[in-house]
């Protein structure tokens, strides 16, 4: 009997799966997910006392934002070659170093002597992460077959929203205190190393080409298609953190704490939604449950753009984060279910990069079509999704139809 045989009823091969390892696995795989939001929120706070401290530097206000953002660009840049590594070594070592990365990089800025500094250690962070989105997507998908996977799948996307939420609150407490508290909070994933080179099975960091022949080739076709899907879903997703604020002001609603508490619903939305995942598959399919998560966000954006009260608002905001709570959990779905377990690495990297293209293009978008206001481009925003529920809607609707037509014969 092998080490994953006995200790987590894996086979013992990255290539077949495992549907029972040990609880401790789910939660390694959990709490390095959440280490990809914490990426940028636990220093968000911090902006204002960093662009005081560095005064004297030009364009500091400029650097200190460019801070909060630096890692986006390097994680979309680098989940591809993230996603081949972890085909190639297998994503338990990529899982491992890429975790020596994000700290590293991230608890730079607790000694960094100038912005210019910080902002490398960020972009080491933003490496980093496209490590750990890959790598622990793979990982699910190596470790449980499809039935288990959902489940799992939604646990990540939850932990990712909770994550969000705890990073954040603890990083503006230590805020208050110095500028410089929040920055070492990245060293707390250093408690993961040991148990990520201990508690994974063994075939997670062997070569997965070693084990099932040549690398396997990806569906690139079905997976751009899936990839576009994430892209359009994180773009609407990201209106109500970036975008909301500015709606209750524009509504008359100045009490910052409405602002928090409207995102701290739609969190919460996103948390429970998704972590019931596992169970609405059960119910539907995932590209039902596509079509939903595309009306959710258009429904959620369009009723915000319309909304009088505050009521209205928080309860638009519930349902926009019903469907943010799907993006993750269906696409990774779509993505691992489309490609050999050998290419995993590859799907889950280029997915990455969709989600976080999306997010950095949502402002941009969202600046476009809101030549009207801010409620005409929330507005507008929920027509965008609606279309694109309907859009799901009438493939679903086309694919069930041609399995029940007879085949014609010439």
């Amino acid at each position: 009997m092998t080490k994953d045989e006995g200790g987590t009823g894996c086979s013992g091969d990255v290539t077949t799966g495992c549907s029972r390892p040990r609880t401790a696995v789910i939660v390694i795989i959990l709490a390095a997910s959440s280490l990809t939001v914490m990426a940028g929120a636990t220093i968000a706070p911090s902006l204002p006392g960093l662009a005081r401290y560095f005064a004297d530097t030009p364009n500091a206000e400029f650097m200190a934002r460019l801070a909060l953002t630096m890692p986006a660009p390097f994680i979309a840049f680098c989940a591809p070659f993230a996603g081949a590594l972890v085909d190639r070594v297998g994503p338990g070592k990529v899982l491992g170093w890429s975790i020596v990365l994000y700290v590293l990089g991230g608890a730079s800025g607790g000694l960094a002597p100038s912005l210019s500094t910080i902002l490398v250690g960020r972009a080491v962070l933003g490496v980093g992460v496209a490590g750990l989105m890959t790598a622990t997507t793979a990982l699910i998908g190596a470790l449980f077959d499809e039935n288990r996977r959902a489940a799992v799948l939604g646990y990540q996307a939850a932990a990712m929203a909770v994550g969000g939420v705890v990073f954040l609150t603890l990083g503006g407490w230590l805020a208050e205190i110095d500028w410089r508290y929040p920055f070492w909070i990245y060293i707390v994933p250093v408690a993961l190393i040991p148990f990520v080179a201990v508690q994974l099975p063994a075939s997670t960091t062997k070569r997965a080409a070693s084990r099932g022949g040549p690398v396997a080739a990806v569906p690139w076709a079905k997976i751009g298609g899936c990839c576009a899907i994430a892209f359009a879903a994180m773009a609407l997703c990201y209106v109500v953190p970036t975008q909301a604020p500015f709606l209750l002001v524009a509504a008359g609603f100045d009490d910052a704490a409405l602002t928090g508490y409207a995102i701290a619903i739609s969190t919460a939305a996103t948390a429970v939604t998704a972590f019931f995942f596992g169970r609405i598959k059960r119910l539907v399919s995932p590209t039902v449950a596509l079509a939903v998560m595309f009306a959710s966000l258009g429904g959620g954006l369009a009723l915000a753009g319309l909304a009088e009260g505050f009521p209205t608002i928080a309860l638009a905001m519930a349902i926009t984060g019903v469907g943010a709570g799907l993006i993750l959990p269906v696409a990774n779905s779509l993505v691992l279910a489309a490609a050999d377990r050998r290419a995993h690495g590859r799907v889950a990297g280029a997915l990455s990069t969709s989600v976080y293209l999306g997010q950095f293009v949502s402002p941009v978008a969202f600046a476009l079509i809101a030549g009207g206001g801010m409620a005409a481009g929330f507005i507008w925003s929920g027509v965008v999704g609606a279309s694109l529920s309907l859009g799901a809607a009438v493939a679903i609707y086309g694919t069930r139809r041609n399995k029940h037509m007879p085949s014609v014969r010439a």
